[in-house]
C-alpha cells in the first residue's frame, strides 16, 4: 500500500501534463515564429525549456516564477507579468480558465497583471499533485511568461531541506525547485525515504544513505514523491523543473 501511495503522485502528474500541453496549443498560436513554453515529460529529454519568471502572490506569499503555497480553501491570485498580455492561461489538472483582451476585464496594471480567486476542487485539486500553470501570451512582440506553483495539502507532510539553485530552504512537505539544466541539486531529510520505481531515470535522484538524495535538473518537469521507510510512512512531494532557455525582453 505504501509504495501504491508513492506511485500515485505520478500518476496524477501524468494526468496533468495533458492538460499541461494545452498552454502550449496557446502559445504556438500566439507565437508564429517561436518556440513555445517548452513543456516536457519527464520521460522526453533534449527540448526547449523555458525558465518560469512571472512573479505575483498568492494569500499573501510571494511567488516569481516559482512557488509552493501554504493550505487554504481558497487562492487570491495576484499575477503580474513582465510583457503586455493577449492571453492569460491558468490551468489544474482538472481546469483551464483563460482571459482574452485582458484590459477590459480587471487587470490591475495595463495590461500587466490580473486578480484570480482560485477555490480548488475537492478531492481533485486539493489532493496530490495538481500543479497550477500561469501564463501570459504577446502576440505582437511574440514575449510570453509563465509560472508554475504547487500548493501544500494534507497528503503530503514530511519535511525536507531543499538545496535549490544556490538557496538552502526549509521546507514542509512540498517543494519546487527551478534551475538550469544539468546543474546538480539536493534534498535532504532527516529520516530515511524511498522513492517511487516508475520514474524516468533522467528524473531519478541518487542516494548513499537515503536520507541525502542528489539530481541533476531535468529539461522540463518531473514530480518525485519520497516516503518515509518507517514510522508513519509520511510522503513529501518535490518538483524539479530544469530549463536551457531564458526569455529576453524589452520595455
Amino acid at each position: 500500500m505504501d509504495q501504491q501511495k508513492t506511485d500515485r503522485y505520478l500518476l496524477n502528474f501524468a494526468r496533468f501534463v495533458v492538460f499541461g500541453m494545452m498552454i502550449i496549443g496557446f502559445a504556438l498560436a500566439m507565437t508564429a515564429c517561436q518556440t513555445a513554453q517548452g513543456i516536457v515529460t519527464a520521460a522526453a529529454g533534449n527540448q526547449t525549456s523555458y525558465k518560469y519568471d512571472m512573479s505575483g502572490t498568492i494569500n499573501g506569499t510571494k511567488f516569481n516564477g516559482v512557488g509552493v503555497i501554504p493550505a487554504s480553501p481558497k487562492y487570491e491570485m495576484s499575477i503580474e507579468s513582465q510583457v503586455d498580455v493577449d492571453l492569460l492561461t491558468v490551468t489544474s489538472c482538472h481546469r483551464e480558465f483563460s482571459v482574452e483582451s485582458a484590459i477590459s476585464v480587471g487587470w490591475f496594471k495595463q495590461k500587466r497583471g490580473y486578480t484570480y480567486e482560485y477555490n480548488p476542487s475537492q478531492g481533485l485539486e486539493d489532493v496530490g499533485s495538481c500543479l497550477v500553470r500561469i501564463g501570459s501570451y504577446n502576440k505582437a512582440d511574440a514575449q510570453n511568461a509563465w509560472a508554475i506553483v504547487d500548493f501544500e495539502t494534507p497528503d503530503a507532510t514530511l519535511p525536507a531541506e531543499s538545496l535549490c539553485n544556490g538557496s538552502d530552504d526549509k521546507t514542509n512537505g512540498v517543494s519546487i525547485c527551478q534551475s538550469r539544466e544539468g546543474l546538480i541539486q539536493v534534498i535532504k531529510f532527516d529520516t530515511p525515504v524511498r522513492v517511487s520505481d516508475k520514474i524516468p531515470d533522467g528524473c531519478k535522484p541518487s542516494s548513499d544513505d537515503l536520507m541525502t538524495w542528489t539530481y541533476r535538473a531535468y529539461a522540463g518537469e518531473c514530480v518525485v514523491a519520497f516516503q518515509e521507510i518507517s514510522g508513519l510512512h509520511r510522503v513529501h512531494r518535490h518538483t524539479t523543473i530544469g530549463y536551457n532557455q531564458i526569455q529576453v525582453r524589452g520595455n
